[in-house]
Parts: structure tokens; C-alpha cells; sequence
């Protein structure tokens, strides 16, 4: 620009001196003033982007300016509140000339304690009957066997075993826990043969089963006994010297033994 300027004054300079003489070249002058012209629109153009860029930096100053002045004067008013002392309501009422300075002492207010019901002890503690467990099995023999000496009878066929206490495999029950049990059994010889059974616990006898030679004896017997967790019961042969023979077939289980928890003890 300030080249086209100096230009423009040499022009204009030869153009006077030119004039003085009287051979002013127009063609040039017209260059000129082209040049100057161009010039000027750039320079506008110019001024309108550097006076928008100028508005844009005074906005953001004067937001800047507004959000230091709120951030300080929040802050002072927080310092401010923190460092004022809480006000002393008492020291802020007037005194009565007359009045005792003595605070006057507060009613006694009974205090009232919840009332916490005290349940017996036999309230809370569950009966026998309510926490007792299912017991209970029912075994036949469905073929016939010949016994020896103390030997047990291994029943064959299990009809019911709630609580799974019926040892199939040796014949024995077990008592799961101490109880009052009934345990019963039925037994039938075969034809001409007599017969010698008993009932034990943990190998002492309960009971005895007796049926005479004649034809197809039967016999049985029903207790109800205490047991602890663990007694074991089964049948069993109870002659020393000589062989007995109980009758059973698949479709005639006749000889059996039974037993169910009545209630568990504690």
C-alpha cells in the first residue's frame, strides 16, 4: 500500500510537473487511479475484518470480566459467612432489671420404657411331635429260606422306606434318632417244620415268634419301644441246635416286618 501511495505521489507529481508543461499523460493517470482503487477496497475489507475481530475480543473480555467478579464475590461471601460469629440469642435479649439469673429449672418428664413381653420359656420351645421326622418301613420275604443259629432274616423286598433307615442288605433297621418306635412282624413256617424267631435290639431280644409243625404255623408280635439314634432291631433265628424254615413267594410276601417313629424324644 504505502508502495502505491509513493507511486501515486510520483505520479501525481510528474503529472504537475507535466501539467506545467502542458503533456499530461491520461492513460497513465487512468492506471493509477485503477491501482489506488483496488487498494482501496482491500484496505476496507481489511478495517471490516479487524473491526469484527476487535468486537468478538471486547465480548469475551467483558464475559470474562463478569464471571472473575461472580467467582470473587461468591467466594468473599462464603469466607464471609464462615468468619461471622453465631449470633448469642441469649446475650441479644435485654435483661430485666428484676429478673433472677438463674435459668428456671425444667419439669422432670417421666421416662417412659417400652414394655418388652416376656414369653415363657415353654412357648418358644417346639414339642417333640413338631419337629419329628417321618420314620417308617415295611420289608417282606417273597421266597422261602432255611435259618441257622442267629441268623437274620434278609426280607427281599422293600414296600416302604421313608427316612431310607431299612438296611435291605443285612435286614436290620437303624433308628435315625431317639424315638418311641412300634415295630411289628409277622411269620409263617412251612408245612411240618417248626419255627424259632425273635425281635432284637443291638443283639438282645425283644420279642419271640413261635410256630408249631403243622400246616403252615403263622405267628406275630407288635411292641413299642424306645430307641436311641443308632439302635439297630431285626429278625432273626433264636434255636441253637436246630434249622428253621420261613415260608415267602413273589406273590405271597406273608412274612414281614414293619416299623414307624411315633414321636422323637430329646
Amino acid at each position: 500500500m504505502f508502495v502505491h501511495l509513493f507511486l501515486f505521489m510520483n505520479i501525481w507529481t510528474i503529472c504537475s510537473f507535466k501539467e506545467e508543461e502542458g503533456k499530461v499523460d491520461l492513460n497513465q493517470l487512468v492506471s493509477v487511479l485503477k491501482i489506488l482503487k483496488t487498494d482501496l477496497e482491500q484496505l476496507k475489507k481489511n478495517f471490516t475484518g479487524l473491526s469484527t475481530t476487535v468486537a468478538e475480543l471486547k465480548k469475551e473480555n467483558a464475559q470474562l470480566k463478569t464471571t472473575c467478579k461472580c467467582g470473587a464475590t461468591t467466594t468473599n461471601a462464603s469466607n464471609v459467612d464462615a468468619k461471622k460469629p453465631a449470633p448469642n440469642i441469649s446475650s441479644t435479649k435485654p435483661t430485666p432489671k428484676n429478673a433472677s439469673t438463674v435459668s428456671p429449672k425444667k419439669p422432670d418428664v417421666p421416662v417412659i420404657k417400652p414394655v418388652v413381653p416376656v414369653v415363657p420359656a415353654a412357648a418358644t420351645t417346639k414339642t417333640p411331635a413338631q419337629v419329628s421326622k417321618v420314620v417308617g418301613f415295611t420289608a417282606a420275604l417273597t421266597k422261602i429260606i432255611s435259618l441257622g443259629e442267629h441268623q437274620p432274616v434278609e426280607y427281599d423286598k422293600v414296600l416302604t422306606n421313608e427316612g431310607k433307615a431299612f438296611d435291605k442288605r443285612h435286614g436290620h433297621f437303624i433308628a435315625p434318632v431317639k424315638g418311641l418306635y412300634i415295630l411289628s412282624a409277622t411269620i409263617i413256617n412251612i408245612e411240618k417244620k417248626e419255627m424259632h424267631m425273635e425281635m432284637v435290639k443291638n443283639g438282645v431280644q425283644l420279642v419271640a415268634f413261635y410256630a408249631d409243625p403243622d400246616d403252615y404255623s403263622m405267628g406275630s408280635q407288635t411292641v413299642v419301644v424306645t430307641l436311641e439314634a443308632n439302635d439297630m432291631v431285626w429278625m432273626r433265628h433264636c434255636r441253637k441246635k436246630k434249622a428253621s424254615s420261613i415260608y415267602g413267594k413273589p406273590d405271597q410276601p406273608i412274612n414281614t416286618f414293619s416299623g414307624a417313629l411315633l414321636i422323637q424324644l430329646h
